[in-house]
C-alpha cells in the first residue's frame, strides 16, 4: 500500500493555519511544546477497499495526492471514517476542505522546515495506523498462514541441521506469500531466529510467528 506524498502533506500543513480542517473545529494541529502533532492525514475518497468513500476507479497517485487529503484532529478523523461516514460524503468533505483552504493567511504561520517536520510526524503516524489495520485485517487467517509456515519449515528441518538451513528460503517465501498476498503486500523478507520465531516483513508491517519444530 502506498502512502500520502511528502510534498502533499507538507503543503497541507503550510496551508492549514495550524487548525483542523473540520468545519468550525478550533483544535490546533501542532504546538511547540508537543512531542508530536495533533494531526491525522484523512482521505476524502477512501484509501483502500472497504474504507469510507472508497472509489475503485481512482488512480493511486490521486488517492494519495494533495487534492484528496485533509488534516484533521484525531477526533474528527474517527468521526468521518469510523463513526459517521454516511454523514460525510465526498461532496461535503471537498466543500469543507475548500472553505478551510480559502482562508489561508497572507503570512505563513510556519517555516518550510517546520512544515516538513510536522509532515514527517504525520506520515509516521499514518504508517503506524496502516500497520495496525493490516494486522487486524489478517484476523483468523493468521493461524492458517502460520500453519503453512510451520509445514514449510518442517520440511527444511527434516533435511538440514538447524545451523545449515538454506537462506533466504525462497520456497517458504513463495508458499507463505501466496497465503498472505490477499491481506498484505507481497512478503519482502523472511527471517528465522533460532529462538523459534519466524519474522515476516513487508514495507508496512512485521509479523512474528512462533514455530515449533
Amino acid at each position: 500500500m502506498s502512502r500520502p506524498s511528502d510534498t502533499a502533506v507538507k503543503t497541507l500543513f503550510a496551508h492549514s493555519r495550524n487548525l483542523c480542517f473540520y468545519e468550525r473545529c478550533e483544535e490546533h494541529l501542532t504546538n511547540p511544546n508537543w512531542r508530536r502533532v495533533n494531526a491525522r492525514i484523512a482521505h476524502i475518497k477512501g484509501e483502500h477497499p472497504g474504507s469510507a468513500r472508497y472509489d475503485a476507479g481512482q488512480a493511486e497517485a490521486e488517492r494519495q495526492g494533495y487534492e484528496n487529503l485533509m488534516l484533521l484532529c484525531p477526533g474528527h478523523h474517527v468521526r468521518i471514517d469510523d463513526l459517521l461516514p454516511d454523514e460525510h460524503p465526498v461532496e461535503l468533505l471537498v466543500e469543507m476542505r475548500a472553505r478551510h483552504l480559502s482562508h489561508v493567511a497572507a503570512e505563513p504561520w510556519c517555516t518550510d522546515d517546520e512544515a516538513l517536520r510536522y509532515s514527517a510526524f504525520a506520515i509516521q503516524d499514518y504508517s503506524s495506523e496502516v500497520s495496525t489495520k493490516s494486522l487486524s485485517t489478517i484476523g483468523a487467517s493468521i493461524n492458517e498462514a502460520a500453519e503453512v509456515l510451520r509445514e514449510s519449515l518442517a520440511s527444511y528441518f527434516d533435511e538440514y541441521p538447524a545451523d545449515e538451513v538454506p537462506y533466504p528460503w525462497q520456497d517458504v517465501v513463495d508458499t507463505a506469500g501466496s497465503k498472505w498476498a490477499q491481506y498484505l503486500d507481497p512478503i519482502r523478507t523472511v527471517r528465522h531466529e533460532y529462538s523459534g520465531v519466524v519474522v515476516l516483513s513487508n514495507k508496512d508491517t512485521t509479523i512474528e510467528i512462533p514455530v515449533h519444530y
